[in-house]
């Protein structure tokens, strides 16, 4: 199954694995974030600064040295309380430690260690830190990959954590498994405000308009043309020259759609047409009429894209996962799937996809039905 990303939603709740993941609760709330770098502490246009030891000051004119911890994201006997007066060269975990809160941070990147809290409506507590009576950050998004999760936090910056066999948590290679939120360091001054996750990947949209992707590579779905995995653990913007909307990743492609236009560009495997078009270039034009694209799901083998409600399928059709009725040949041209009414969320899984309708009560699905995936009290394919 595919690992697929969400906005954050209150209302949703979760269950099993793969497609979709909602929240378990409000928001997902990870209780201690230790920092790098300066550029990780900016938060509501205040840009703090990384001390010693490894955690986010913020600017207070009532504290002596200027800054304040972050009451949100530090241990709790640190939380509100004025952080030391910064030093030349402070910026960062240094070697300091502090055992008594749970959390250890050293001078490698990527080894900083801290306990997290995955939050519940029961209030879900975890050894070591916790968020006390303060409120965690909440998240912007949520991706799940086979066996890896990434968050993007309200603040922009990002953290994985599980499997890395193909450096799906941006940490570079040999760096896993990693049972701990991380942070990942893209370049620049990089904020992320949506993720979407393969099986052993994942792929960001920040919030200056670049699409940052990182781990398996196998079949070119980060650049073109492939490189080895080593070489693609890291962030890589994909190549694009117009301003990206909707993201999406499937088994071995991943596509982003143009956010003031009807375009999608494709990377990735191209074996049944799911990149649509020919190679990497947009299909425009293959979808007249079609309005930008607000969310794209793809599967194994196809790709499947909303827009204005209407919902538009190409790729793989050898299970009916493209909603045509069962075509047996892949087909590179979008084909409109007849709904009963305007499509408000799309999603997909291996070879089947589902569509929530508009109104509010009806899922509509398609595809591969031998597990009872299309939920129509069957095991047929639809």
């Amino acid at each position: 199954m595919q690992g697929h990303g969400t906005r954050a939603r209150a209302a949703w709740r979760a269950w099993g694995t793969g497609a979709g993941l909602g929240l378990l609760a409000a928001c997902v709330q990870i209780g201690v974030f230790p920092c790098e770098r300066d550029s990780q502490c900016t938060l509501d246009g205040r840009a703090g600064l990384c001390l010693p030891p490894g955690y986010c000051a913020l600017p207070d004119d009532g504290c002596e040295s200027g800054y304040r911890w972050h009451e949100r994201s530090v241990p709790d006997d640190l939380a509100g309380q004025c952080a030391p007066r910064p030093s030349e060269g402070s910026s960062g975990s240094g070697s300091t430690s502090i055992e008594d809160a749970g959390s250890t941070s050293t001078g490698d990147a990527g080894s900083t260690s801290s306990s997290s809290t995955v939050g519940s409506d029961e209030g879900s507590s975890s050894t070591g830190g916790s968020c006390g009576d303060h409120p965690c950050p909440c998240t912007r998004s949520v991706a799940t990959g086979a066996n890896h999760t990434c968050v993007a936090r309200d603040d922009g910056h990002v953290v994985c954590w599980g499997a890395n066999s193909q450096g799906q948590l941006g940490q570079g290679p040999g760096a896993g498994p990693i049972p701990e939120p991380q942070s990942v360091a893209l370049p620049g001054e990089a904020l992320v405000d949506t993720l979407q996750a393969s099986n052993n990947g994942t792929c960001a949209r920040g919030a200056g308009d670049e699409v940052w992707c990182w781990g398996d590579n196998n079949n070119g779905e980060i650049t073109t043309p492939a490189d080895s995995p080593p070489a693609a653990v890291s962030p890589t913007a994909l190549p694009l020259d117009w301003l990206p909307g909707a993201l999406g990743q499937g088994a071995g492609h991943t596509c982003v759609g143009e956010a003031r236009g009807p375009g999608v560009r494709c990377l990735g495997n191209n074996g049944y047409s799911e990149l649509g078009g020919s190679g990497s270039q947009p299909i425009d034009g293959a979808v007249p009429g079609m309005s930008p694209v607000d969310q794209l799901a793809l599967g194994n083998d196809h790709s499947c894209a909303r827009a204005a409600g209407q919902v538009w399928c190409w790729g793989r059709d050898n299970v009916g996962q493209l909603g045509q009725n069962m075509v047996a040949g892949p087909t590179a041209d979008p084909a409109p799937v007849s709904l009963p009414g305007d499509a408000s969320l799309l999603v997909a899984g291996n070879n089947h996809t589902c569509a929530a309708i508009d109104d509010g009560d009806a899922v509509r699905c398609w595809g591969k039905g031998d597990l009872g995936q299309i939920g129509d009290g069957t095991t047929n394919n639809r």
